[in-house]
């Protein structure tokens, strides 16, 4: 089976820019150890997209990652994938556009009743808060943390106005404001048909209380752990599975996933969903962590798994 692994080439000198194409490479290497695989890598920029007509090959293995005012690259090309009937890994277009739009995907959790942190979308202007304090701003059409660090959370009105209004002057985009949890943060990686792998619990000591963007990708210090999964509740990590497999299968996913979870005593609270999140063989990344306790032992086989079930579905 010939492989393309297709990936969009970095733009900036950021690690988070710079992983898709490490990413790509790791994925590359992997897949060509598995017997009848060939893998080859394809990396592209927004102007090259019209290449894939005239790609030949069995199978893409899909890790664009264009967000915020440049997913519309993305949607483009899946959409060429799935004209030329082209077999991909991943979630189709409509649930990669929902999983970068934090505010539809936050829509669609309250009506399908997926328990989720009360929210606000500020689009051009501070409109009257009504949500209760502290709360978290983020920017709504972007991922990997981006923009996002402890002052993020904050705790009156004059604050909020404030940082509301540095992410739109940074970054040109709509800011979801949504009730911030306090508690532990837990991972939750779906694949295939809606099977649930063991998920990931972070637990933050000190003062950091979420996962910020220097903590992910620059030389900030993490005072968040890994911690046991399994010392919660049977009540709790049964609706911690079930909250995962209900928001995989209702917003857009396929393939693989990964859930963000709150976990405090007062219940479990979906934040997102990441349909196409990063994907490596590093234990500093959840997905591989949940791949590794559910019975994979080496990422080869991980691959293989992916791409067979999408080739099926």
């Amino acid at each position: 089976m010939n492989i393309t692994v297709l990936y969009n080439t970095p733009e900036t000198e950021e690690p988070s820019d710079q992983d898709t194409k490490k990413s790509a490479i790791e994925v590359c290497d992997a897949l060509t150890k598995i017997p009848d695989f060939k893998a080859e890598l394809m990396g592209i920029t927004k102007n090259e997209i019209e290449k894939l007509r005239n790609l030949k090959t069995d199978f893409v293995f899909n890790l664009l990652e264009w967000t915020g005012h440049k997913t519309q690259y993305v949607i483009e090309a899946l959409n060429l994938l799935d004209y030329f009937k082209i077999k991909y890994s991943g979630s189709h277009a409509e649930g990669y556009a929902l999983a970068n739009n934090k505010g539809e995907m936050k829509k669609q959790m309250q009506q399908l009743k997926i328990p989720t942190p009360k929210f606000q979308i500020y689009e051009k202007e501070f409109i009257f808060n009504e949500l209760k304090f502290p709360v978290i701003a983020k920017l709504a059409w972007e991922h990997c943390s981006l923009g996002l660090d402890e002052t993020n959370i904050v705790n009156d009105a004059d604050s909020l106005r404030s940082k509301i209004l540095d992410l739109r002057s940074k970054y040109d985009m709509p800011v979801l404001v949504e009730e911030y949890v306090e508690g532990d943060e837990v991972q939750v990686a779906v694949i295939g048909q809606a099977k649930v792998l063991p998920p990931q619990r972070i637990v933050f000591e000190k003062t950091q209380k979420i996962l910020t963007h220097g903590t992910k990708w620059g030389n900030q210090e993490s005072d968040s752990e890994w911690g046991d999964f399994e010392q919660y509740s049977p009540s709790v990590k049964f609706q911690v599975t079930e909250l995962a497999r209900k928001t995989y299968q209702e917003l857009g996913s396929r393939s693989y996933a990964r859930v963000d979870m709150r976990v405090n005593d007062n219940g479990v609270y979906v934040l997102e969903i990441n349909n196409n999140p990063g994907i490596d063989w590093d234990d500093d990344n959840a997905l591989c962590r949940s791949a590794k306790a559910g019975g994979f032992s080496n990422f080869s086989d991980f691959l293989k798994t992916i791409v067979y079930d999408a080739l099926t579905n």
